[in-house]
């Protein structure tokens, strides 16, 4: 068995890097179509792997991995812990529309794009991270405190945390019982927000949430902005 080993390192928020992860890779024989007369070719297939199981390793491995006489794959076929939620993550296609010719593999753009994916990742809870911390929801080592009450009284926030392990989602709860959730792309921006009190959706909330470029860094600064100018929702 030939097998290829992979490492992908990155470095997170507070400039450490974080666990490694490895793709293993084994070659395989594998005979051509018809156009390249039968002949046998080696060809790379995913053997083992330290990825979360939320990124689709097999979906990336149909893209950028394809094998003679295996058809694209819609999903991971392994299950994983994905909310189900992210229908648009999916990679981007590097071959050309059209023809019945075979596709080549392309591991540059297989580690590349899975890459990616881990940095937006851990950007993301990174961010998740740094809006728990201005909103004093993390102790002093590092960890979550007992209970989410927030001695940030402009926002009223008692609770801020990701929905799942991907950090995909981000629920808010505040003491006035309202509830918000919103998403995060894999650039750091806002893209959408409901929020829901008693008197149904707060829509001005909504829109400090997603405004002012979207950035997720500077999400609290708007809501600050939004209840000195008095939101009803308050």
């Amino acid at each position: 068995m030939t097998l290829l080993g992979v490492r992908i390192d990155v470095c997170t928020r507070n400039g450490r890097f974080a666990k490694p992860y490895y793709v293993i890779l084994q070659k395989e024989r594998s005979r051509a179509g018809p156009g390249a007369g039968g002949a046998d070719s080696k060809v790379l297939k995913v053997y083992r792997h330290t990825v979360p199981a939320f990124i689709s390793i097999g979906k990336l491995e149909s893209v950028y991995l394809p094998r003679p006489g295996v058809t694209r794959d819609n999903g991971d076929g392994a299950g994983g812990g994905s909310s189900g939620e992210d229908e648009d993550t999916e990679p981007a296609k590097p071959w050309k529309k059209g023809g019945n010719s075979a596709r080549k593999q392309d591991l540059r753009g297989f580690v590349r794009e899975l890459r990616r994916e881990l940095v937006a990742w851990h950007m993301r809870v990174d961010a998740v991270e740094f809006l728990r911390e201005k909103l004093g929801l993390v102790g002093e080592g590092g960890g979550p405190l007992p209970f989410d009450v927030s001695p940030d009284r402009d926002t009223g926030i008692v609770s801020l945390a990701a929905v799942a392990i991907e950090a995909r989602y981000v629920r808010i709860e505040w003491v006035d019982g309202r509830v918000g959730r919103f998403k995060l792309s894999n650039t750091g921006i806002v893209e959408r927000a409901v929020v829901i009190g008693d008197q149904g959706r707060d829509k001005k909330v909504e829109d400090a949430i997603t405004g002012g470029g979207g950035r997720v860094e500077t999400v609290l600064d708007r809501l600050r902005a939004e209840v000195l100018s008095g939101s009803p929702g308050r």
